[in-house]
């Protein structure tokens, strides 16, 4: 049994042109996920639909999860973050920030962006947008990454820019640059 459900309070958004209607959620026990106490009758954030909710999650305050996206295995979203046609699992905490077609495993994504990119045992933080990206194992903090990978514990930092199929890996930091149409390997 989910240890929430969905309430009759609802809201809608506009996606492409149609009304998307979103139920607000309320806790039905008290629970902890990601550190967030929830206690019973606590309001939560708002979903399209809570099936495509596990039971081990929560979403909290004014958070958007819609367009079949899926919150599973002990995961977050919070703080006014939208979740739109994608995943977020594995213990992901999604805080203050925007997704559209992306997965986020194991990660931590915060005040950031996630355009049909991939963050998998990473950190985005720090107003960082990914944009036809993929991270594993590394993070990105205060930069942009678009149409490129960073991956084996690397890092991007301090306003960097990673573009046009480039490749941060192995441990490798850019602090600061930009890169365009090449690969740093360390």
């Amino acid at each position: 049994m989910k240890h929430y459900e969905q309430t009759e309070n609802t809201r809608v958004v506009k996606h492409k042109g149609k009304d998307i209607t979103l139920y607000q959620i309320r806790a039905t026990e008290d629970f902890t996920v990601d550190s967030i106490l929830t206690n019973k009758g606590d309001l939560g954030g708002w979903v399209e639909s809570e099936d495509y909710l596990d039971r081990d999650i929560w979403v909290s305050d004014n958070s958007e999860v819609y367009n079949s996206s899926t919150v599973k295995n002990g995961s977050t979203v919070k703080n006014g973050s939208t979740v739109d046609v994608s995943t977020v699992t594995n213990g992901s905490t999604v805080n203050k920030s925007w997704m559209y077609k992306s997965v986020v495993d194991r990660s931590v994504v915060n005040e950031s962006t996630l355009n049909k990119s991939t963050v998998d045992g990473s950190w985005v933080t720090n107003k960082s947008s990914l944009n036809k990206s993929s991270l594993n194992k590394s993070s990105v903090d205060g930069s942009s990454v678009d149409g490129s990978w960073v991956t084996n514990l690397s890092t991007v930092k301090n306003g960097s820019t990673v573009k046009n199929g480039s490749g941060v890996i192995n441990g490798s930091v850019v602090d600061g640059s930009g890169l365009k149409n090449c690969i740093i390997i360390n």
